[in-house]
């Protein structure tokens, strides 16, 4: 779903745009207890000229489902002791639902 916030003082429209884009990579999340927090790291999500949409596809079913917020995204630049670069992409989600669970983290490259 799609929320929207008018944080203006003036009522006003705004256009919501959907497009897609293939998976660049993917991984498993662990098991998170209700309302708690997990975060991760990946190493080498080069190059530096790409960013990417993370997707939480969390792990559930009727009549309760999991439902992950993505809290925070940070890219960090690394220079390693051979003078090589490498480009760090930490996350961290939130578990917005009732019960425990996992599911799988998606990255879409937005931009190359």
């Amino acid at each position: 779903w799609v929320e929207v916030k008018n944080v203006g003082a003036i009522t006003c429209q705004a256009d919501v745009r959907l497009g897609s884009t293939t998976i660049g990579s993917q991984f498993s999340m662990a098991t998170v207890s209700p309302g708690g927090t997990w975060s991760t790291t990946w190493n080498n999500a080069n190059p530096v000229t790409s960013a990417y949409v993370i997707g939480p596809s969390p792990q559930g079913s009727a009549p309760t489902y999991c439902q992950f917020e993505v809290t925070r995204v940070v890219y960090v630049q690394r220079i390693n002791s051979d003078g090589s670069s490498q480009r760090q992409l930490a996350m961290w989600f939130k578990n917005l639902s009732t019960l425990s669970c996992g599911g799988i983290a998606y990255l879409q490259t937005i931009a190359a």
